[in-house]
Order: structure tokens, then C-alpha cells, then sequence
């Protein structure tokens, strides 16, 4: 590799400034969305930050994720910071996004600058193209919803870790070469083994990062001597690009049944309908990157099309994309280094979606999936029209690109945030936009209902529920909100109607949130003609549903519904029975809390402290198991106390 001189103090100083307002015009651009409001997910997991007041509870709350297989941890700790947002200020989240989304533009022009001095064709004007690739990354309308959403501070937060990873290990990877010995490799396997736990840990798509590398590697270090034998070392990089592939792999093979149960309770659409959608869905990704559109850039993309494979869009899908790939690997068989970075871009966008464009029983579509593997296609797009001769495109062609860019991205990233900004409108646009979409039709009948329109919030859900018979969740919505001010003819009407679609119902996941809401204005009495008895009858019809009895998830809510519902009604052991069932579905701390109140309320005070012995061995992790042991050890040596007392009690009382 052809040794080039560093840029000059002067030009660093103006490639930083340049980068930093860029940035800051960026901010200010996304301050149009201030008056946002929360998204879903967030409530599910930034609620327990307020209850964030002791050890034990940070303990808890770290260790009680339920975003991931993981939990998220890293991701749960980046949010503490944000603990006097909630639950009233959800600007207040997003702001801390763009203070991570500004961390991760700095690391991708450092890591893009690294990169980019690897390679001759690129390295004199390494610094401008690393610098513009930044920027446009930044600005890129893509991004928006995980910087919006303030529960996608998980995404950042991970390609962070994964970015910041990749600058050391390939910062390593420059300076210790063959001549260093077989010791270079304990460095780079410990930057690279742990930066690729902390991205994991913060979500779990971070295990792409060992993809990353290894494409990294072939495409800009092809030429760096490896730190050991090289047969092993190109050994080692196919094994590793081969690893994640592998993982999902074998993850499918070994757990169909519950991805197919999973799809059952969670989606509208089984696995093979999944794989015929995604490759449709990574084209509109780049449609998405390239002619970017305000109203539809957002997360109301639940009722996104679903394609099988009897139709002609997945396999044309497939087959242009094999044909780019295929053209790709031509070209840079010639040894052309344009022909080369299509393919690194082609790998780095597909190995980027490699989890969650696959087999797991994720929604279809979301934009912030692409937070980092676009950034193979602009270091494509930029560096290719780098190498455009100047006499074809004349002097300054790239600057004048960039700027047109940077111009429509800007100005695409207005628009998005002064919709998000202003919750009422976004509602309604989002509505028209995305009339398949159950979120973006409860998003608008809640905005009616915070404005005080009731009427219009329930004639949106029953005009939904009409054209989506299946979804049993915005039925139950549609009850609970017409509690308020419908007859008790009507209530009973609409009953009968949930009772009738439970045999019809699809994504039984969806009806959780809407079924505590409504369980609670039936107990309370405030939904007239419809009795506790009756609320019951629905819930055991759900039960009797295997789309609900088989998944714990779901079960769990029916279960602890059950439990008040049977509380309301007198029966008190039923209340005990369902409250166990539901905590063994879904093992909490509240849960085990809720129990030993109930067998405390019956008078069985040794049931109680035996069951907080037990209920804690089923706690998550063995961190939580201490977390939830710290957190009631006020709660059982007080109620040893009164065990006592009553003992003596009782044994005075035989006396006399």
C-alpha cells in the first residue's frame, strides 16, 4: 500500500467543522418534531425507569428487558440518563437519540477515513469523501424513525458499539501485521470479542458485526499482510462470514415449532409468506434511501402487502437481485476497483438484514433497519463518483452532487419532523397513507380522543374493525372507548360481537393492551349492560383458542385478567389460582409481589413466605433472582413478623 502523507492541521480543522455544523443544522432541522409523542413499544419498555430508585431496582430494570432474547441491557442503561423524561417529555428521549446519532456520525467518517487511506485509488482525498459519506449518512430521511422513535435508542446505541468496534480493531488491524506475530491476535480478538457483546447486548442485530468485518477486511485490507498465517487467516474470515448464516440457520432447524406457533399469536403472516416478502421489502428500502417521501417514512407499516410465492414480485425481486450480485462479482473478477466496492456494498446491505429480513417472526417493514447497512451503498456511491473522469463531468461535479443531496435529504428531514411534531395531523396523514395499518388507525383514534372527538376516535375503529373482520384487538378497543356514551343495547351488541369474532381472530398479541383497558371499565362498572360475569365468558373463549393457550405471552395476560376479574367477583381462591398460572407464564417481580399479597389477604401467611422462596427461582437470570431477593426482603422478614405474632397469638388464645 502506497504511503499517504496525512492531511494537512488546516484541512482537519475544516473537515471537523464542516462535519460539526452539519450536524448542528442537522439538529436543529429535527427540532421541528418537539411536539412528538410516544410511540409504541415505548411504554413497554421505558415505563420501569420510574420506579428506578434503588439498587435493587436498577438491578431489576436491567435485568428485566423484554425488547429481546437478550433483554438489551447496554440498551436499558443508555436510557437511565433519560429517567426525569418520563413519563411527560418524550422530546426529551429524542434529543438524547440525536446525541447518540451525532457519536455515530463522528465514529462512521473516522471509521470510512480509516478505511478509505487502505486503498490508493481512494486515499489522496480520503478525508472529503469520508467527510461527505458522513454527512449524507447522517441526513439520511431513512434514519428518521430511529431517531423519532425514542425506544429506537436501542438501534443506535448498538451500531455504536458496532461502529466503535470497527474503528479499533481496524485501527489494530493497520499496525500489527505478520511482523508482529502470532501475539497480534490476542488484541483484535478481545476488541473485537467484546465490542461484539455490547452491541448484542444492546440489540440483538449486532451480531451482523462479525459480517461486517470480515467484508470490511476483504475489500479495503486485501493488501495488508494478515497478523498470522495467511491460509488460516482467509480460513478463519470465511468461517466467520459463514457464522451468522449458520446461526440462523440452525436456529430455524432447531426451533420451527416455536417459530411457528410465534408467527401464529404475533403476525398475520407464517414464515413462507415472511420469505417471499423481504426480498420485495429490501428493494423498498432503496427506493426509500433514494426518492425519500415525508408521509411515508414511519412505523405504520403493519399492513404492509403480504406476498407468497405464487406471485410474481418475490421472484422478480430475487432474481434482479442475484443478477446485480452476479454482475457485481463479474465485475470485480476483472480486478476493477468500482466492480469491487458494488459488490462489498451489495454484501453489506444483504449480511446487514441477515436477522431481521429472515426467519425470525419480526413485523415486515421497518426503516431503522438500515441504520448501518446503507453505509456500504453511499461509500459505493460516493467513491465511484469520485473516480468519474473530470472531463466528463467537470471539475467540483461531486461537491455540486452533494450538495443537491444534502438539499433534498435536508429538506425531506424538515418535513418528516414537523409532521411527527404535530401528533394530529401525522395521525391523520398516517391514516390515509396506511389504510391496512391497525397501528396507524388506533394512533388516530387515540389523537381524536386526547382532542376531545370520541365520537369520530370510535367511528375510526368500527370503520377498521368493518374492513379488518379479524382483528379482534381493535374490536375490544372500539368497546372500551364506547363504554362512555353507547346504550347498553349497544354495548351488549358489540359483546356479542367479540364473542362471535374470537374463533376468527389473527395476531392474538395485539389484544393484550386493549383487553386490560376494557377489563378495567368492566370491573368498575362503567360499561353498563356489560357485567363482570360476561367479561369472564370472553376470556375463557380466548383461552379455549390454542392461538392463545399455546403462547405464554399471550396466555399470561388472559390469565392475570382472569385473576381480577375473578377478584371483583368474590372469588378468592379462583383470584390465587389465576394469579400463579399467569406468573409462571411470565415470571415478574410484581407478580411474585401480587401472589404473597393474595395468600396474605387469605390469612395463609406461611404460604405466602413459602412462595416467595420458590417464586424467586424463577426469576430470569441469576441478576434478577438477586435483584427480586433484595427487593422483598423488607416485605418477608415483615411478614415473619406478623407470622409470629400470630403464632403467639394463637398460642395464647389455647392457653386461656
Amino acid at each position: 500500500m502506497t504511503l499517504i502523507p496525512p492531511p494537512t492541521l488546516r484541512a482537519q480543522v475544516c473537515a471537523v467543522l464542516a462535519l460539526g455544523g452539519a450536524l448542528a443544522v442537522l439538529f436543529a432541522l429535527y427540532g421541528s418534531a418537539q411536539g412528538l409523542t410516544w410511540q409504541f413499544d415505548d411504554r413497554l419498555n421505558l415505563s420501569p425507569l420510574a420506579d428506578v430508585s434503588t439498587h435493587d431496582a436498577l438491578l431489576a430494570y436491567l435485568t428485566a428487558g423484554a425488547a429481546g432474547p437478550t433483554g438489551r441491557p447496554i440498551s436499558l442503561l443508555a436510557f437511565l440518563p433519560d429517567y426525569v423524561h418520563w413519563p411527560n417529555h418524550p422530546w426529551g428521549v429524542v434529543r438524547g437519540n440525536l446525541v447518540w446519532h451525532g457519536l455515530n456520525t463522528l465514529l462512521v467518517f473516522l471509521l470510512t477515513l480509516l478505511l478509505l487511506r487502505q486503498r490508493a485509488e481512494c486515499a489522496q482525498r480520503a478525508m472529503w469523501l469520508a467527510l461527505i459519506i458522513a454527512v449524507l449518512w447522517a441526513t439520511a430521511p431513512i434514519h428518521a424513525t430511529a431517531i423519532l422513535m425514542p425506544v429506537q435508542r436501542m438501534t443506535l446505541v448498538s451500531a455504536f458499539f458496532a461502529l466503535a468496534t470497527l474503528l479499533a480493531f481496524f485501527s489494530l488491524r493497520s499496525r500489527l501485521t505478520r511482523a508482529t506475530g502470532w501475539s497480534a491476535l490476542i488484541p483484535l480478538c478481545a476488541v473485537g470479542g467484546i465490542g461484539l457483546l455490547l452491541s448484542v447486548f444492546s440489540k440483538e442485530s449486532g451480531v451482523v458485526l462479525v459480517c461486517f468485518a470480515v467484508l470490511i477486511e476483504r475489500m479495503f485490507f486485501e493488501h495488508t499482510p494478515p497478523p498470522c498465517d495467511h491460509r488460516l487467516w482467509r480460513a478463519g474470515l470465511a468461517l466467520a462470514l459463514l457464522s451468522v448464516p449458520a446461526l440462523v440457520l440452525g436456529y430455524w432447524l432447531t426451533h420451527s415449532e416455536l417459530l411457528r406457533m410465534a408467527f401464529e399469536s404475533y403476525r398475520e403472516f407464517d414464515l413462507a409468506e415472511r420469505l417471499a416478502t423481504q426480498p420485495v421489502v429490501l428493494w423498498e428500502y432503496l427506493r426509500v434511501l433514494v426518492l425519500p417521501r415525508e408521509a411515508l417514512i414511519g412505523h405504520h407499516q403493519d399492513g404492509h402487502a403480504i406476498y407468497d410465492w405464487s406471485m410474481w414480485q418475490p421472484w422478480a425481486a430475487i432474481i434482479a437481485g442475484v443478477a446485480m450480485m452476479a454482475a457485481a462479482f463479474a465485475w470485480a473478477r476483472t480486478g476493477s476497483f468500482s466492480g469491487r466496492l458494488l459488490m462489498f456494498a451489495g454484501a453489506f446491505f444483504l449480511f446487514g438484514h441477515l436477522l431481521e429480513s429472515s426467519v425470525f417472526p419480526l413485523e415486515l417493514y421497518f426503516e431503522h433497519r438500515n441504520y448501518l447497512p446503507v453505509l456500504g451503498l453511499l461509500v459505493l456511491a460516493v467513491c465511484v463518483a469520485d473516480r468519474v473522469p473530470r472531463r466528463i463531468v467537470g471539475r467540483g461535479s461531486l461537491l455540486v452532487a452533494t450538495a443537491v443531496v444534502l438539499l433534498v435529504n435536508g429538506f425531506t428531514v424538515q418535513q418528516v419532523a414537523s409532521l411527527w411534531g404535530n401528533p394530529l395531523l401525522a395521525a391523520e396523514m398516517w391514516a390515509l397513507r396506511f389504510p391496512n395499518s391497525t397501528r396507524s388507525a388506533q394512533y388516530l383514534a387515540w389523537q381524536y380522543g386526547v382532542h376531545g372527538f370520541d365520537s369520530a376516535a370510535l367511528n375510526v375503529l368500527d370503520e377498521f374493525a368493518g374492513q379488518h373482520p379479524g382483528r379482534l384487538d381493535v374490536r375490544i378497543q372500539a368497546i372500551s372507548q364506547a363504554c362512555a356514551f353507547e346504550s347498553g343495547e349497544a354495548l351488549r351488541a358489540r359483546h356479542e360481537d367479540l364473542m362471535n369474532g374470537v374463533a376468527s381472530m389473527v395476531n392474538p398479541a395485539g389484544i393484550t393492551t386493549g383487553l386490560a383497558e376494557w377489563g378495567n371499565k368492566v370491573r368498575e362498572g362503567s360499561c353498563k349492560t356489560v357485567s363482570s360475569k360476561d367479561y369472564m365468558q370472553l376470556l375463557d373463549a380466548l383461552l379455549e383458542r390454542s392461538r392463545v393457550a399455546q403462547i405464554p405471552d399471550v396466555r399470561h395476560h388472559v390469565y392475570y385478567e382472569r385473576a381480577l376479574t375473578a377478584e371483583a367477583l368474590g372469588q378468592t381462591e379462583a383470584h390465587l389460582e389465576y394469579l400463579i398460572l399467569a406468573f409462571y407464564d411470565y415470571p415478574s417481580f410484581s407478580g411474585i409481589q401480587a401472589v404473597a399479597l393474595a395468600y396474605f389477604q387469605l390469612g395463609r401467611m406461611r404460604n405466602a413466605l413459602d412462595w416467595i422462596d420458590e417464586a424467586v427461582q424463577h426469576a430470569p437470570s441469576s441478576a434478577a433472582r438477586a435483584s427480586w431477593r433484595g427487593q422483598l426482603a423488607g416485605l418477608y422478614a415483615e411478614m415473619e413478623k406478623i407470622e409470629l405474632m400470630l403464632d403467639e397469638y394463637h398460642e395464647r388464645d389455647g392457653e386461656q
